[in-house]
């Protein structure tokens, strides 16, 4: 896929089309079956995803003084106080369980840290800003909940339109957190992954079936495989230009990535 292209995603079914952000959106969520409860969230079931990925991964990440990402959400307001934590607490455990540590954080960063020291492997977490909006753009296609910017290195690279969230569960208010996790989960992992794609299954899968909203009331959507492998890949570039511009640069201490 370009570079410069984005993705508009839609989970009834509209077509795909080429274009440089992607687009979240959800229909149907009245039909979850009526009996459903929101359950506290499960660990993931991982063992797989990590044999895939290597055992070193989370024992890497257990070794790491700081985290894989540093999250700020903007317009939290809009969100009840309780919710909303309970949301970052549920992103946190899923993200936990393939071993990425994330930290949020409620003072808006400047920019992206600088890492720790001179060294190659020396790399901070990756900075993300989350805006709540309290209503979908024009721009925005369908019944959008959310969209993201992959390929953006700063500003606002997620954006949430809260208002059609809310207006999405308004017969179901359980499934808000849940919901609202799945969502952030989801455009965090774009941005992470440092690209536009999805997943045939799971939390990045771009058309959720209505067993997937029953399914995360009882316990989180997983990662696939590949989900993993392209996160860890987008780690390892984002390592390689620090290297080279610490290389480039000796005296600079500049620790931001090459410009995409």
């Amino acid at each position: 896929m370009l570079r410069n292209s984005t993705q508009h995603v839609c989970l009834n079914g509209l077509a795909v089309r080429a274009n440089a952000t992607s687009r979240l959106c959800v229909v149907g969520l009245v039909l979850v079956a009526a009996g459903s409860g929101f359950g506290a969230p499960k660990r993931l079931r991982t063992d797989a995803l990590r044999a895939d990925a290597g055992n070193a991964t989370s024992q890497q990440a257990q070794q790491k003084a700081g985290p894989d990402a540093l999250v700020y959400v903007d317009g939290i307001n809009l969100v009840r106080p309780g919710l909303i934590l309970g949301a970052e607490e549920t992103v946190s455990r899923m993200f936990a369980g393939i071993g990425l540590r994330v930290q949020w954080t409620v003072h808006p960063p400047a920019q992206a840290p600088e890492p720790a020291g001179t060294q190659c492997t020396s790399v901070g977490p990756e900075v993300i800003v989350i805006q709540m909006a309290s209503e979908r753009p024009k721009s925005a296609i369908g019944e959008a909940l959310a969209s993201a910017r992959p390929y953006a290195r700063s500003g606002t690279r997620i954006t949430v339109f809260y208002g059609e969230l809310q207006e999405a569960i308004s017969r179901r208010p359980s499934l808000e957190r849940v919901l609202l996790a799945h969502v952030l989960v989801h455009e965090i992992t774009h941005v992470l992954q440092g690209v536009v794609r999805h997943s045939s299954t799971g939390v990045t899968r771009a058309h959720w079936a209505l067993k997937d909203y029953a399914d995360m009331q009882h316990r989180p959507l997983e990662f696939t495989a590949i989900d993993v492998q392209l996160i860890r890949a987008s780690q390892a570039k984002r390592g390689a230009e620090a290297c080279i511009l610490a290389r480039g640069t000796p005296n600079s201490g500049s620790g931001q990535a090459v410009p995409q």
